[in-house]
């Protein structure tokens, strides 16, 4: 059993202010980008990628696409690969952005609505803990207590038992 005790603190309150700054931390992530640790690299969720099979091919692609609103993405260099594909990522449709930007926030809300939750089950089992405790130790203090006085009333008797043998040995 250890020996640290943990306090019951008041549990977390929704905070608009925080939610906010966790959407707006989620929003800046899927526009610019984020590292992804487990996978060890970079990820850019509101890009898509354009490719042709020339740089030639490449321009017109991005032109048709500047026409149809989407920038191109510039903190991703224009590249092209060993087989001769050119390759460049440009911004997702806005309206899939939008869509994506939706998705994201409802489910940032989710996390942080189940992070609440499962600090207030965490801080109810801290506090049922601690009564179950507390009445299990006024429970033991009954019980040695009531052992005290049996064991003083046993003293008592044994002591008066021989006291009244000694009186008859005399």
């Amino acid at each position: 059993m250890s020996n640290t005790k943990t306090h019951f603190t008041q549990p977390l309150q929704f905070d608009k202010a925080i939610l906010a700054a966790r959407q707006e931390k989620a929003r800046h992530e899927y526009m610019e980008g984020f590292y992804q640790h487990n996978t060890r690299q970079w990820q850019h969720p509101a890009t898509e990628v354009v490719e042709a099979h020339s740089l030639d091919a490449l321009v017109d692609l991005m032109c048709e696409k500047a026409l149809q609103g989407q920038q191109r993405y510039k903190q991703l260099q224009v590249a092209t690969s060993p087989m001769g594909f050119s390759f460049a990522y440009v911004f997702k449709p806005q309206e899939a952005i939008e869509a994506d930007l939706k998705a994201l926030f409802e489910k940032v809300e989710a996390d942080y609505n189940q992070e609440l939750q499962d600090d207030l089950e965490a801080k109810r089992q801290i506090l049922i803990s601690q009564m179950v405790a507390q009445e299990k130790l006024k429970e033991e203090k009954k019980l040695q207590e009531k052992e005290k006085k049996i064991l003083d009333q046993a003293t008592a008797d044994a002591d008066a038992y021989i006291q009244s043998l000694m009186k008859e040995v005399k």
